[in-house]
């Protein structure tokens, strides 16, 4: 590692393909920058600011994003197999296609962060934070937090943006889909037996067949009695 760019202010500054690997990237800023199809193995990038950068393609493979900050970042297609993303910032991140096999978030948020097609095989995300969160052909069976489950490449929890989902047919028994967004999801015949809907957004879901039972909350909060739809 050289360390010569530690704390350095790369802001919007073009750097696609650039090399990195082995390098120390400390405290370092690329905000609005663009670091496409880099090569950033092995980097340590702690408390480093890609808030708005444009990361497409690169590989982070094993380094370490600790603390680091990728707010509305887009990450589609990035390496990130093996890194350690402990109390990093995530939000908004768009991450479609990235590849976080075994990667380590403790602490981190990645509230509203897109992980439409992303690869979580054996990703460790027991404590990180998901509100919000955008999925749908995710690949993999990571650790997840309380009351968080992955069903037909969906990672399903409270909160979840699920909107335009296809969960038809499914079992979603004791599910909790507190406050999740449903808009235009296809739930037809889906089963919410024991499922937690309370506050959930329902608008333009297709809800012909769905099956509930009297330990189902609705999203009225209130219990499902009898026939017909959980009420809003």
């Amino acid at each position: 590692m050289t360390g010569l760019l530690k704390g350095a202010n790369l802001n919007n500054a073009e750097l696609k393909r650039v090399r990195f690997q082995d390098d120390n990237l400390e405290g370092a800023t690329f905000i609005h920058a663009n670091v496409s199809h880099a090569n950033l193995k092995a980097t340590f990038l702690k408390r480093t600011n890609f808030s708005d950068a444009y990361l497409a393609g690169t590989s982070m493979y094993r380094s370490s994003l600790k603390f680091g900050t990728f707010t509305r970042a887009n990450l589609t297609g990035v390496d990130l197999t093996h890194s350690n993303l402990t109390g990093a910032n995530f939000v908004q991140a768009q991450l479609w296609g990235a590849n976080l096999t075994e990667v380590r978030t403790a602490g981190a948020t990645f509230a509203q962060a897109d992980f439409s097609g992303a690869r979580l095989t054996r990703a460790n995300f027991s404590s990180a934070t998901l509100n919000g969160v955008r999925s749908g052909g995710v690949v993999g069976k990571p650790s997840l937090p309380p009351g968080w489950a992955i069903k037909v490449g969906y990672l399903l929890g409270p909160t979840a943006n699920l909107a335009g989902a296809n969960l038809s047919d499914l079992s979603l028994k004791g599910i909790d889909l507190a406050r999740a967004n449903l808009k235009g999801a296809n739930l037809r015949h889906a089963k919410f037996i024991g499922a937690n809907l309370s506050g959930a957004t329902l608008a333009g879901a297709a809800l012909k067949g769905v099956s509930y039972d009297p330990s189902t909350l609705c999203p009225n909060g209130k219990r499902f009695s009898s026939g017909g739809d959980c009420p809003k």
